[in-house]
């Protein structure tokens, strides 16, 4: 990664690339200065100044631009880091389980329409998707962190049975709640395309009480 020294007055007077573990070092003079990184393509800064331990969090801005800092004759200040991450998607698709069995099988067919709403860890909604004509849906661009799924099924229709064979072909849905029955945790980069909810078509039971 491009790691750029700025002086006092933000010009940019070196470069340098990280080494294979991540770390960058300037040998300056005594005086003021900033660094900017170079994000690489498909990359975004982190979050700045998080978590309280200069040490520890990242420096830099969203632009990739850090704070002026001023080192004096023989110090060694190796407090300036910077945080990249890439972003995740998470979908997959929703079917109409025509035997009940809780498993996607052959010939079984996706369901158009379907409203499917992302939370975020504090129980938001931060994004909604309808499946398209083949009952598939995606998030993307989503920053890392722990999600959930929610599923709003068409009317006259409840969910099928969750966590039944693999997990590639199971439904993940609660069928008391639509919600995913365990939380999603998105890392840097993550694609998991394997989110389903199975559809069943509902029934009803009664009559008459009487005197």
């Amino acid at each position: 990664v491009t790691v750029q020294l700025k002086n006092a007055a933000g010009s940019v007077i070196g470069s340098t690339v990280t080494d294979a573990t991540g770390y960058y070092n300037f040998s300056v003079d005594p005086g003021t200065y900033s660094i900017a990184v170079v994000a690489p393509a498909g990359y975004l800064t982190t979050v700045k100044d998080a978590g309280g331990n200069d040490a520890l969090d990242s420096d830099i801005n969203a632009q990739g631009n850090s704070g002026q800092v001023t080192v004096a004759a023989g110090q060694n200040y190796k407090d300036l880091d910077a945080g990249l991450y890439k972003t995740a998607s998470i979908g997959d698709r929703v079917w109409f389980d025509a035997n009940g069995n809780g498993t996607q099988d052959a010939g079984e067919a996706g369901v158009c329409g379907v409203k499917v709403n992302l939370y975020n860890a504090q129980g938001a909604v931060v994004a909604s998707a309808t499946t398209d004509a083949s009952g598939n849906y995606l998030f993307s661009n989503l920053v890392p962190g722990n999600y959930y799924l929610g599923f709003v099924p068409p009317a006259g229709y409840g969910f099928t049975k969750a966590d039944i064979g693999g997990y590639a072909t199971d439904s993940d849905v609660n069928p008391a709640t639509g919600l995913t029955t365990t939380w999603v945790t998105l890392k840097s980069g993550d694609v998991q395309l394997d989110w389903d909810a199975g559809l069943v078509k509902l029934a009803s039971l009664g009559d008459r009480l009487w005197v």
